[in-house]
């Protein structure tokens, strides 16, 4: 994908229309009430971002930058996330990472891996199978709560953004329209 203003525009509006109304169930039976479109109306934070696979430099992978395709939080809040969140969940070889979440500002980040599409692998369930650098952090944060996440999702290609969704619905009640 080239990085022009208008794939970022075009992935976000994709983005947005696919997930606007749609609410999550999450795992061990926690779901939570609040659509995206939700989310946007009350300012909780929310972020959308990609990154490209990485590139191999002989026993080194160099990743290429972050993405922000949209953000509702300052700029001093997306710098923060960025530099300690964000760069820990996309340490998968996707062609394309998509996280979205959202975070009540008054309490801070909380982060859990809910499913990841990677190439040739087809779709697989992972909320059990969290990175384990993510799982030390949760541990030593010890505040992470289930109900203040939205989504966090990881594709291989936009494409596979609709059939995520389709899957997720016939999988759970929670879903609404």
């Amino acid at each position: 994908m080239k990085e022009t203003i208008e794939n970022h525009r075009n992935l976000e509006k994709s983005l947005i229309d696919l997930l606007g109304n749609y609410m999550y169930p999450f795992h061990f039976g926690v779901k939570h009430n609040l659509t995206y479109n939700d989310c946007l109306s009350i300012n909780r934070r929310l972020i959308l971002s990609y990154r490209h696979a990485p590139i191999e430099n002989g026993n080194a992978l160099f990743w290429p930058p972050i993405k922000v395709i949209y953000s509702n939080l300052s700029n001093a809040d997306l710098h923060f996330y960025q530099r300690f969140v964000i760069e820990n969940l996309h340490n998968w070889k996707n062609e394309l990472s998509i996280v979205s979440a959202s975070f009540p500002p008054e309490i801070g980040t909380y982060i859990q891996e809910l499913f990841a599409i990677k190439r040739k692998e087809g779709i697989r369930h992972k909320s059990h199978n969290v990175h384990p650098h993510m799982e030390k952090w949760f541990e030593e944060e010890a505040l992470w709560n289930l109900s203040n996440i939205v989504m966090i999702d990881f594709f291989t290609s936009i494409d596979l953004v609709e059939l995520s969704i389709q899957i997720n619905y016939r999988k759970s009640e929670c879903l609404k329209f």
